[in-house]
């Protein structure tokens, strides 16, 4: 009896062990699977699926293998085989509810991932469904608020932008400047920005209402009719998928320099941003501009901008390329202009958190008639270097806040025709950032 007994032990023991050995393809697509080879573990797979279409070792696999190639449905499929041998197994309930997540059954999901909450999961295992079920009330939410306040110093050693001399040359004269402006010199300006978006998702289908506000506010220390007010307001859809992201708005601008309106503007705006590989993104912008100047009506004008833009995405940094061909049509046509601009910019990250950007510009405008005075059309070259960094100097993630201390500085170098509009320019900034 008791030979008996240990015979039947040991034909159990050596039936469960080779189990994965028995059935033609489940080892190696086993094998395939650990090593992420799912391609390869779906065909072994599909082999042992055919000898033993119920065995809940094959359907848990085969839907773990379909699950990691985005065929969300075969593997619900799959799962639900499994447990219909075990109604109780909580792992397979927990792979069953990311697979209907996958698929936007948000309440199947739901429904399973508290099945498994029941049991008193481990703590590893609680956490990661806590996390499932914020996503899934997140994805539910139909109005999203975000938005940041800044407060920045900046040191200014040329806010007037004066020309390098004070002497400018007219034909065979020349004149000394005198006054505001005539030579460089330094100031502080305490900068406070604000800006605000709204968010309205109907459903979950990729479309959005978006509408944004911006608010910008310089104060001088000495300069003070240099103090600027400008406010933006954008609104209109937006549409986004796993291909592409399509934002289009109208907008309202106003500005005011030393607490008088300076000009206001109306128009739209439509940009498009696409993935066209793994790690490149590519945008495409157009933006239209009606603007009312009331200071200088001769200025007001109708501006267009297209913007073309490719983003490289490396290891952890960011390498953009940005050209911008913008036209300006004043009422005079000695203030209207043709402008290109190229930026190349890096973005990457640095240790301790902390993150580093660098840029290099350079700007041509052509304006279109000659000035009365110089006798000439005025041709501009601005060229701009700036580097910067930034941190994270608190973070709450459950509250979506953040406090971020950043420094940068820009160099500006304008060449022209036109002694008056050649000058240089440093600028230092230190602000500190609270986003929501």
């Amino acid at each position: 009896m008791h030979r008996f007994l240990i015979t039947i032990f040991f034909l159990a023991f050596f039936a469960s062990g080779n189990a994965l050995a028995s059935t033609p393809g489940l080892f190696q697509g086993n094998a395939a699977f650990e090593k992420g080879e799912y391609k390869q573990a779906l065909g072994h797979l599909l082999t042992a699926f055919s000898h033993e279409p119920a065995d809940p070792e094959i359907n848990f696999l085969l839907g773990r293998t379909y699950f990691e190639l985005a065929r969300y449905e075969e593997a619900v499929m799959s799962f639900e085989r499994v447990l219909f041998v075990n109604p109780d197994s909580s792992r397979v309930k927990l792979e069953i509810a990311r697979a209907y997540l996958a698929l936007g059954s948000k309440e199947f999901a739901r429904q399973y991932f508290q099945e498994v909450l029941a049991t008193n999961p481990p703590e590893a295992v609680w956490s990661n469904i806590q996390h499932f079920l914020k996503s899934i009330k997140d994805s539910e939410q139909r109005h999203f608020f975000t938005g940041t306040l800044a407060l920045g110093f900046d040191y200014d050693d040329n806010p007037r932008t004066a020309p390098l001399h004070d002497t400018i040359s007219l034909g065979l004269l020349e004149f000394q400047l005198t006054g505001d402006g005539s030579v460089p010199e330094d100031d502080f300006a305490a900068i406070l920005t604000a800006t605000l978006n709204y968010i309205y998702r109907p459903e979950d289908m990729g479309f959005f209402w978006k509408t944004g506000f911006l608010s910008y506010n310089s104060f001088y220390n000495d300069e003070n009719d240099l103090n600027i007010n400008y406010n933006e307001l954008t609104t209109g859809p937006s549409w986004k998928n796993d291909h592409f992201l399509w934002q289009n708005n109208l907008l309202a601008t106003s500005v005011e320099i030393d607490n008088e309106r300076y000009h206001t503007s109306y128009g739209a705006a439509s940009t498009l941003t696409s993935q066209l590989f793994d790690r490149f993104l590519v945008t495409g912008k157009i933006r239209f501009e009606d603007k009312d100047n009331t200071r200088f009506t001769f200025r007001s004008a109708e501006n267009y901008q297209g913007t073309a833009q490719a983003v490289l995405l490396l290891a952890s940094a960011r390498l953009g390329l940005t050209y911008v061909r913008e036209l300006e049509s004043a009422e005079n046509e000695v203030v209207s202009y043709d402008r290109d601009l190229i930026e190349l910019r890096l973005d990457t990250p640095l240790p301790l958190g902390i993150a580093f950007y660098a840029s290099a510009a350079v700007k041509l405008t052509l304006y279109k008639e000659e000035d009365a005075i110089f006798l000439e059309k005025r041709d501009d070259e601005h060229q701009e270097l700036a580097i910067g960094l930034s941190k994270a100097v608190w973070h709450d993630s459950d509250r979506h806040q953040s406090l971020i201390l950043s420094v940068s500085h820009k160099y500006t170098d304008c060449e022209s025709n036109f002694d008056l509009y050649t000058y240089r320019r440093n600028v230092s900034n230190l602000s500190l950032t609270y986003a929501f």
